[in-house]
């Protein structure tokens, strides 16, 4: 798999069998990074989507689509940026307009997280289905 080909595209997606490179990383994760509820999956995961992003762009705040499972690992990797999760204050709203659109507003709470090159991040129950996550657009975190 040629990943960035094309020049007009910031992602590349896989499904089922992972690239070798990437079940290296997961082996090498340890226990105590994943909940333990999803330790036994197996495949632990099997899918993902890698982003590349230019310095000040965004990711949209979204729920990520409901045919996926719970339990997303996100690995951060270049440059440092801040993680916007906002409360979805109607739930019924969230699952309908996920599986649509992919994309929708938090309206209620918002927290930031610092996520650093090397860093991370595992969402699931609540922050995964009740919450919307993205990436603020503009200046780079220094």
């Amino acid at each position: 798999m040629g990943w960035f080909d094309d020049p007009k595209s910031n992602q590349a997606l896989c499904f089922g069998q992972l690239p070798g490179w990437m079940e290296e990383v997961i082996a090498t994760l340890s226990p105590c990074l994943i909940p333990q509820e999803f330790q036994s999956r197996r495949p632990l995961f099997d899918h993902m989507l890698v982003n590349m992003y230019d310095p000040g762009e965004g990711l949209c705040q979204h729920v990520d689509l409901m045919r996926f499972q719970d339990g997303i690992l996100s690995i951060s990797l270049g440059s440092s940026c801040v993680m916007k999760f906002c409360k979805i204050l109607n739930e019924l709203d969230a699952v309908v307009d996920a599986e649509v659109a992919g994309e929708l507003k938090g309206e209620g709470e918002e927290v930031d997280v610092l996520l650093e090159p090397g860093d991370l991040l595992f969402i699931c129950h609540d922050a995964r289905y009740k919450w919307t996550h993205g990436i603020p657009g503009g200046d780079l975190v220094q």
